[in-house]
């Protein structure tokens, strides 16, 4: 009698309270163009990887260094055309991870993402596109050479992509096309 006394509550105590969220997205940047990119990962709450790593031409891969934290900080992939210690010239690819918006839900399946000209624009003239991996639900940004209704801020045109993305998504963007 005892032990189902302890049992019993704890089971209903298992099951009825949530438990943490563990799933982390990850960012992904590829370089289809004919010339090498220079990137670094930086995250909101004062991470910043400081290395800047020459991401090949003609399919190179840069992977950020950091995942998402549910419900905290995003993590941004900083890209540059030239080896620019300052990162003055800089295109920002932005992801966040959180709950589940406008519902009780917290199983941190949700993204947010887009494409930043906030510091400058220097792949304008290039095709750009920012997904979630494999995920046919979430938005696809993309703009073609010239364009700029893919990224954020563009005053009432800027794009801002988010979705239930499920647990452990990858955020991949693609300058250039093969």
């Amino acid at each position: 009698m005892k032990l189902t006394a302890i049992l019993l509550p704890l089971t209903a105590f298992f099951f009825t309270h949530h438990r943490p969220a563990t799933a982390a997205f990850s960012g992904r940047f590829i370089n289809n163009c004919k010339f090498p990119v220079y990137a670094k990962t930086s995250r909101g709450g004062g991470y910043d990887s400081h290395e800047m790593v020459k991401v090949a031409p003609n399919g190179g891969v840069y992977h950020a260094k950091v995942k998402t934290i549910n419900n905290g900080p995003g993590v941004c992939i900083k890209v540059q055309p030239f080896p620019d210690e300052t990162w003055h010239n800089v295109y920002q690819i932005e992801y966040s991870q959180s709950d589940t918006p406008w519902t009780r839900e917290e199983d941190a399946v949700w993204a947010w993402y887009d494409l930043s000209t906030v510091d400058a624009a220097p792949f304008t003239l290039y095709w750009r596109r920012l997904e979630v991996a494999g995920k046919k639900g979430c938005r696809i940004l993309e703009c073609p050479p010239g364009r700029t209704e893919c990224e954020w801020p563009v005053p009432e045109k800027g794009e801002m992509g988010d979705c239930r993305a499920g647990r452990n998504a990858t955020i991949v963007m693609t300058l250039c096309r093969k």
